[in-house]
């Protein structure tokens, strides 16, 4: 699912004003100066200007390339470590880079939106909803269930955020208008036109005098707090780390004046605890480096960025863009090696990255405008140097940056490994190279709606005998409804269900509601894996390129499962099954039935007609034998499946325990099969996969208090996965083969009155102590039956009330069912962050309403994908 991400999160979040928040697209709303021509006052031709400026891509993607090695740990090399204080170090380049940047993408993206007749309100409102966004995610990266008292305020997207907006507004105000109407923008490579060097001077930089006046003055108020400030029981200007430094004078003044101003606004209970001084100087009070003081100068940085943006934009020749660019580096650098004495830790204003001192801000500025310069001539000029695979990561620079942090310390992006040098430096450089592979994988994984999965709408087919063929409308919406209403129910349940028992899963035999969605997903998969797979072959995609397809999507469905460990593990003691494991497992086994047992006349010669006001009818034993006989040969395979299990589960010795014992072990009994849990199918679990890769806590172990780790995702119950899932392929054979209404729900409450008996009667009513009992920890035979009997019922229902009577449109559960993959991982991934979710009391009240928010929230942020047309699929 990365691509889909990636598309999806550059484009909500990075820091540009766009005509469309929520469009799929690249980084062109931010830094593409291309415009359409403009027509000037005396109607001369303009030219239209190039995409992108791919050196700030590639310096961007390379910033953040250093950014996930020094947070994947760097290889454990002090230099690739924060500075404790004073100094700098390479991991102290990339943050403050990543704001300069920002300065340039914001005079770059509002060049060009003005120059599309954008109205300053409008990209007004979306610099704010940008800037809220950022916000919003800087929080929730806090990655933990939190409460609104000692909630962390700042941090590094809050600070992104805070610049990007005073300085997004700054350009926006005083932007004269008549520049981007009368005014012709040229990249400056290989243009006609030239304009004498000091006009290009003024335009560059004296006509936004106003605007370097107000930042002139967001700087001397830096100064002023910072040095005149006073501060209780520290002395004025005091910028130390405080602690033991200066054997101690200064204990509780860490920071100076930002740390005063931190705590006296925000309250000690939102400032970061564990900043890099900590452990040198044994400093007692939280000290935040992105605080609010520290925001002046990141404003400097910003607006620095920004004046990179109006050299380039207003130079009309490669050599005057690279002699600004230089002019202004130097100039930075002489600001900052004057101001910290060519910096010495004692000057008047040393290199600080906590505080981002003036000499750290013109400093990295300094090296901003040399490295932007240098890779502007190798990437945009010359063209000696691609920009890969930076490139790839600056392009998707938000999307990469998030996904880094949710998943990296999950397999397979990292793995805990020993610490030597040799062992961490070859993990963090995999954790960096994972993440440029991801950024650059293009094919495959585009964000699109999930036509590729149900999607059963199709061109006409032309028959041998040249018959006209009709297309079949868009989706079967109810399949949509179902999912997002199943969705929406796992996502209260996995929150915490408002603590009530029938929202958790059944201790072992038994049924309850929290058990009802995972089965449901299963036989789903299978409705979708015949209408994907019938729209396909319908288009003439060879069966071979439909196979490639199903094998790529188990093994991102299997290793998105594996990632969801979600801590550093060692692939010794990784749990191998799971949730998303045995979806990919029962979606593989399904789909190559279908698509190898499928008749390709069926989808040459045969029309397809979805059963909604249409003229098409045949008789009804015509769809019978088409919906359910002529498929005698994937059934037989199916049953063997099953009997399978049921040789296995009732017939296979197990040392110590009786054969065909499905209890849950333990006090079971009278803890007469203490080691049982399960029986064959844990024992197959211990035998092949071995205890460490098992799961450890299952929902029999508090009550029974069993010893042996039990997975209830084991390999013996895919075998009635692939049951259940292949009952839902039944249903989508039903449906495609079916020209009338009635004849579909026909089918479909009959299969389930059918799979209905089989569950009750193989249970004997539901009893404990029937066949087979009702078992979700087992899949057994009658949890399969008794769960796909319930999915007939209820797709038919959703059926006549979404497509056929339309008297219900689906929302809120459709916009989750058309983003199901994304918002289940999404929902764990931000789970226990804010703004999603927060710490409350445990009574039922506060637990049940912070529950429903979490599952709201995610419908929220469903509802605006689909009206934006955001739609991810694997």
């Amino acid at each position: 699912c990365r691509r889909h991400f990636n598309h999806f999160y550059t484009n909500i979040f990075h820091s540009q004003a766009t005509d469309d928040n929520l469009n799929i697209r690249t980084l062109s709303s931010l830094e593409n100066i291309q415009q359409e021509a403009i027509n000037a006052a005396n109607n001369r031709t303009r030219r239209a200007l190039p995409k992108r400026l791919r050196s700030l891509d590639t310096f961007r993607g390379f910033s953040l390339m250093v950014m996930i090695f020094v947070n994947y740990g760097g290889g454990g090399y002090w230099f690739f470590d924060h500075s404790t204080w004073n100094g700098l170090t390479l991991a102290d380049l990339v943050f403050p880079w990543f704001t300069w940047m920002m300065g340039v993408s914001v005079v770059l993206s509002q060049r060009s939106l003005l120059a599309k007749n954008v109205r300053k309100r409008n990209i007004l409102l979306k610099i704010c909803q940008r800037t809220a966004i950022l916000f919003l995610l800087g929080l929730s990266e806090q990655g933990h269930l939190i409460k609104l008292t000692n909630m962390r305020i700042e941090g590094v997207l809050q600070r992104l955020a805070t610049c990007y907006f005073f300085t997004a507004i700054l350009v926006l105000i005083f932007e004269r208008k008549e520049n981007n109407q009368q005014e012709t923008i040229q990249l400056s490579i290989d243009n006609n036109i030239e304009q004498p060097f000091p006009t290009e001077l003024y335009k560059s930089i004296i006509q936004y005098w106003i605007q370097w006046l107000l930042v002139i003055l967001v700087v001397t108020v830096w100064i002023l707090l910072t040095f005149l400030l006073p501060i209780p029981n520290c002395p004025t200007g005091y910028i130390g780390p405080g602690g033991r430094h200066n054997h101690g004078k200064y204990w509780n003044c860490t920071g100076g004046a930002a740390g005063y101003v931190d705590r006296l606004i925000l309250g000690t209970s939102h400032l970061y605890n564990d900043p890099t001084c900590k452990e040198i100087y044994s400093t007692k009070i939280p000290y935040d480096p992105e605080g609010l003081l520290g925001n002046l100068t990141g404003i400097l940085l910003c607006y620095l960025g920004a004046q990179a943006g109006h050299s380039f934009i207003h130079s009309t020749r490669v050599h005057r863009v690279c002699i600004q660019w230089i002019i202004s580096g130097i100039i930075c650098g002489c600001f900052g090696l004057g101001l910290s004495q060519g910096g010495h830790s004692d000057s008047w204003i040393p290199i600080n990255k906590n505080p981002w001192s003036l000499k750290f801000v013109f400093t990295l500025a300094s090296l901003a405008f040399i490295v932007l310069t240098i890779l502007y001539l190798l990437v945009d000029v010359h063209q000696w140097f691609t920009g890969a695979p930076f490139l790839w990561l600056g392009m998707n620079s938000i999307a990469i940056y998030m996904c880094h942090g949710l998943f990296g310390v999950s397999f397979p992006v990292q793995l805990d490994v020993d610490d030597s040098h040799a062992q961490q430096l070859a993990m963090n450089l995999y954790g960096s190279l994972f993440w440029s592979f991801i950024a650059a994988t293009d094919d495959n994984l585009n964000i699109r709606t999930l036509s590729s999965l149900e999607n059963i709408q199709q061109e006409a087919i032309n028959a041998s005998n040249n018959r006209t063929r009709r297309a079949l409308p868009k989706r079967l919406r109810s399949l949509d409804t179902f999912r997002g209403f199943s969705l929406m129910v796992m996502i209260f349940v996995n929150y915490g269900g408002g603590g009530y028992w029938f929202f958790d899963h059944s201790t072992w035999n038994g049924l309850t509601l929290a058990d009802l969605v995972f089965p449901w997903f299963t036989w789903m998969m299978g409705v979708s894996v015949v209408l994907s797979q019938r729209s396909l072959l319908a288009k003439n995609v060879r069966k071979r390129n439909i196979l490639l397809k199903i094998c790529q999507r188990t093994a991102i469905l299997f290793l998105l499962g594996l990632s969801e460990q979600g801590h550093l593990i060692k692939l010794t003691n990784m749990r191998i099954e799971g949730v998303l494991q045995r979806l990919a497992t029962c979606y593989f086994f399904t789909a190559i039935l279908v698509l190898v047992f499928e008749r390709k006349e069926n989808n040459q010669q045969e029309t397809i007609q979805l059963s909604i006001d249409n003229n098409i009818e045949q008789p009804f034993r015509t769809e019978l034998y088409k919906s359910i006989i002529q498929y005698w040969i994937q059934w037989l395979l199916v049953i063997l499946v099953v009997t399978v299990w049921i040789l296995l589960t009732f017939l296979l010795p197990i040392p110590n325990c009786p054969t065909g014992y499905i209890g849950p072990g333990g006090r079971h009994n009278h803890g007469k099969y203490w080691n049982c849990t399960g029986g064959a199918a844990g024992y197959i679990d211990r035998l092949i996969l071995g205890t460490s890769h098992l799961y450890n806590d299952p929902t029999c172990k508090e009550i029974y208090s069993t010893k042996i780790p039990y997975d209830p995702e084991g390999l013996l119950g895919n075998l009635t996965g692939i049951l259940l899932c292949y009952l839902g392929a039944q249903a989508g054979h039903s449906f495609i083969h079916s020209t009338r209404v009635h004849r579909v729900c026909i089918q479909w409450i009959i299969s389930g009155i059918i799979c209905g008996c089989f569950g009750l009667g193989l249970s004997q009513g539901g009893h404990s102590d029937s066949w087979i009992p009702i078992n979700k920890n087992l899949w057994s035979l009658t949890f399969v039956f008794t769960l796909a009997s319930l999915a007939f019922i209820v797709l038919t229902i959703l059926y006549l009330l979404v497509d056929v009577r339309q008297w219900f449109t689906g929302a809120p559960f459709l916009w989750l069912g058309m983003n199901s993959i994304a918002i289940y991982m999404c929902h764990g991934l931000f789970g226990v962050s804010f703004p999603v979710q927060l710490d409350v009391d445990d009574s039922h009240a506060q637990q049940l309403a912070m529950n429903l928010y979490g599952s709201l929230f995610w419908s929220f942020i469903a509802g605006i994908m689909y009206y934006k047309k955001v739609f991810i699929a694997i």
